[in-house]
């Protein structure tokens, strides 16, 4: 093997490589089950009856990209100036989001809200942002905000603890998670929720561990809350029981977020739901859910059904538990296994996958091969090809290393 990898130019890292994503390929089979309550990802068209546009005041505009896939552009234009100061504001706000609901959103900022100006926030800039801004759950109560799950930035004109960059939850008016986030806003993240009964995981990107969380089932909100991406002029001052809301004057400049789609949804392990009808709902009592955040309650080893004939070792074996728990419990005595029940000799003992057993949240009956693989053989031509185009342009460089070699092992 290893000469075979030198002769063909790949080096061990990417025959490793290549061949993970080969035999990796396969395992995600299924399909998620979870349920979705809002999906969109702006596709240019004008104003979706999902959203409630009427919170745009003043110069504040929500506009869409009209290229494939867009985004929603939510722009608060200035300059704008007038004694009394007045309230200007671009936002998108869906309603009525059930409890218990993950959302996420991607975007981008087209500044820092001040927080990248220079000297901020002692001398804080308007040109580089100005007023606060946010995204995420909350229960449209702004002179009393009771619940809160979201991302939100003020900038330095409002006086600590207000002013700054984080991740917000709040339950019965008191703050729960309250975290400073060191982000550039001017990137594009993507930001993910997950809301639970008894947790709350917030992540940004394609982090695996939460940047903050919260376990106490007492802490989490739990009612509905509505789904809200905005930008405005707010300077908030007072204290964090007893804000005080004011309004910053707007210079000529565009402040603006883009945002690229929101999905709210809810896990098929933690919906409530009976999703496969096996009678057991959700993490931990369906044995499909490893876990509340899986999003399929039945997986390919509990899931009935024989996903790997001609390739099975042993043919006709289904399930951790020979699919007892889609089709009834064996009853030990013979013949005693319900029809479709893997019991290959009739004792009335039923006989799993052995590709499944202990782990009925497995979406993979199949048992590991050897060899590359029709995939991985489909790809070799034009790495091969690659290799030796790769070794034709090397080989003057090759000649005079080997040239000069000799000199030294004549020396």
């Amino acid at each position: 093997m290893r000469r075979a990898t030198q002769h063909l130019g790949f080096s061990r890292r990417s025959v490793f490589l290549l061949l993970s994503a080969t035999l990796f390929s396969g395992l995600a089979a299924g399909s998620a089950s979870g349920q979705i309550f809002l999906e969109d990802n702006f596709p240019g068209h004008a104003e979706d009856p999902d959203w409630d546009y009427s919170w745009n005041v003043g110069i504040g505009t929500t506009t869409f990209d009209a290229t494939s896939p867009g985004f929603a552009h939510l722009n608060l234009a200035g300059p704008w100036s007038a004694p009394p100061p007045q309230y200007q504001n671009a936002e998108i706000i869906r309603y009525s989001v059930p409890a218990y609901y993950n959302f996420e959103v991607r975007l981008r900022n087209n500044n820092n809200n001040g927080w990248d100006a220079p000297g901020a926030p002692g001398t804080p800039d308007p040109t580089y942002g100005l007023g606060s801004r946010g995204w995420g759950l909350w229960d449209s109560n702004i002179s009393s905000i009771q619940e809160v799950i979201w991302f939100t930035s003020i900038s330095p004109e409002s006086s600590p603890p207000f002013a700054g960059t984080r991740v917000v939850v709040a339950h019965g008016g008191l703050p729960v998670v309250w975290q400073d986030l060191g982000i550039d806003l001017t990137e594009w993240h993507t930001y993910r929720v997950q809301w639970r009964e008894d947790y709350i995981g917030i992540f940004i990107d394609d982090m695996v561990t939460p940047i903050a969380e919260v376990t106490d089932p007492g802490s989490i909100p739990s009612v509905g809350l509505n789904f809200t991406t905005w930008i405005d002029n707010y300077v908030v001052t007072g204290e964090l029981t007893d804000p005080t809301y004011g309004y910053l004057d707007v210079p000529a400049m565009d402040q603006y977020i883009d945002v690229d789609y929101v999905k709210i949804y809810r896990f098929a392990c933690s919906n409530g739901v009976d999703d496969d009808g096996d009678g057991l709902a959700d993490h931990p009592n369906d044995p499909g859910c490893a876990d509340p955040a899986s999003d399929i309650e039945n997986p390919q080893c509990q899931d009935g059904i024989n996903n790997d004939p001609g390739q099975d070792p042993d043919p006709g074996l289904i399930d951790f538990d020979g699919g007892q728990s889609i089709w009834g419990a064996c009853t030990g005595q013979q013949g005693g296994c319900p029809a479709n029940v893997s019991d290959p000799e009739g004792d009335g003992v039923a006989n799993p996958d052995p590709q499944c057993v202990d782990k009925p949240w497995k979406n993979n009956e199949n048992a590991w091969t050897c060899g590359l693989g029709s995939e991985l053989a489909l790809l070799l031509p034009p790495l091969i090809w690659l290799s030796v185009r790769r070794r034709r342009h090397a080989r003057p460089l090759d000649a005079e290393v080997s040239r000069r070699r000799g000199r030294v092992a004549a020396r």
